[in-house]
């Protein structure tokens, strides 16, 4: 089959050569009950419209693609390589009970067994087809770096740098690659993070937000909860132009972060969560937490203990003494302040 051809030869490919793959191998027809997801396979799986839809289209067409499968643990059953969204639409009671004849034979494409780094690497493989974004090839690329280092380590050959073959294996530019990891490692709120991953934030707009210091993301939440916004609807323009605004904000002393984190945290259990007049232990999200202590709170002044709290509507400043420097910080961060405080409460309420 000249599909199955494809596959073995591009798994063989990524894989470092043919001599441990035979590209020609013929269909297999394995039972359903024999077959099991790979544990290795990190792609996320389809939603119930597009797993209902896969099903009906394996009942009406037949399977038009086999899978493709290695022998499992002990020679017992096989590991899918390629084929996790087949797989999950046969096992629904619907196929199963209106297609039985495929439920009974499943075609397979059997490939040897190989090391745990080698079948990670023909999963990804079997998976280039698939419409990836940046996230997807972060992902994929911390994982394929991982297992070419292992195989490097336990001796095989695989000329070149490590870098340049995941950017080959993925087929995308180096440069391309370079964008997404960094989105990935720098893109630290993780609501931000989870919207990039899913796909409702645009590639290039999490990478310009990836480049904010970790503050300036916790502000632009902010800016995002202040004006009904979501991050999807940002462009790169609209962030660079955000960016530059919380750059003007002057910095009279340059104390480390973790420094201010540590002072803004005593004044907040010292005073502020004193004064704060919401319950933020009701609210179902984070975001509904900064929402609910700025409309609180947002107009509150108080002293006492050696601290002044000055809350507005763009976050709460915190001074500890006269001279002492000016912390700033985001609605988001007071609410997270909140949360660290409460969860030190009740940690040693259980000593």
């Amino acid at each position: 089959m000249a599909k199955t051809n494809k596959i073995g030869d591009a798994i063989a490919a990524t894989l470092g050569g043919v001599s441990t793959i035979d590209t020609s191998a013929s269909v297999q027809y394995i039972p359903l009950c024999d077959l099991e997801p790979n544990p290795r396979n990190f792609y996320p799986a389809p939603d119930f419209d597009a797993l209902n839809d896969l099903a009906e289209s394996i009942i009406v067409n037949g399977l038009l693609e086999p899978l493709t499968v290695t022998p499992g643990a002990g020679g017992v059953g096989y590991r899918i390589i390629s084929g996790h969204s087949r797989w999950r639409a046969l096992s629904l009671p619907l196929v199963r009970s209106r297609r039985p004849d495929l439920v009974d034979a499943v075609p397979c494409v059997v490939l040897p067994p190989m090391s745990a780094e080698r079948e990670l690497c023909a999963v990804i493989e079997a998976n280039r087809q698939r419409v990836k974004n940046a996230a997807t090839l972060a992902a994929e690329a911390e994982k394929l770096t991982e297992a070419y280092v292992k195989r490097k380590q336990a001796g095989e050959e695989l000329p070149g740098r490590i870098r340049d073959r995941v950017a080959d294996a993925l087929k995308v530019s180096a440069s391309k690659l370079a964008m997404a990891q960094a989105t990935r490692e720098h893109l630290t709120l993780p609501g931000f993070k989870a919207q990039w991953e899913s796909g409702k934030i645009p590639d290039t707009v999490a990478y310009e937000i990836s480049k904010m210091g970790g503050d300036h993301q916790y502000r632009l939440l902010d800016y995002l909860i202040d004006n009904g916004m979501e991050a999807g609807q940002l462009k790169v323009s609209d962030v660079q132009r955000l960016e530059n605004q919380f750059n003007q904000r002057p910095r009279k002393w340059d104390m480390p972060r973790e420094k201010e984190d540590e002072l803004f945290l005593e004044a907040a259990d010292a005073l502020l969560k004193k004064r704060l007049r919401a319950d933020i232990s009701r609210c179902k999200s984070r975001a509904e937490g900064t929402a609910t202590l700025k409309k609180s709170n947002m107009h509150m002044r108080a002293s006492g203990l050696g601290y002044f709290v000055d809350c507005r509507s763009d976050g709460v400043t915190v001074r500890n003494g006269v001279d002492a420097p000016i912390i700033k910080r985001s609605w988001s961060e007071v609410y997270d302040a909140m949360c660290i405080l409460a969860l030190r409460k009740m940690m040693e309420g259980l000593k």
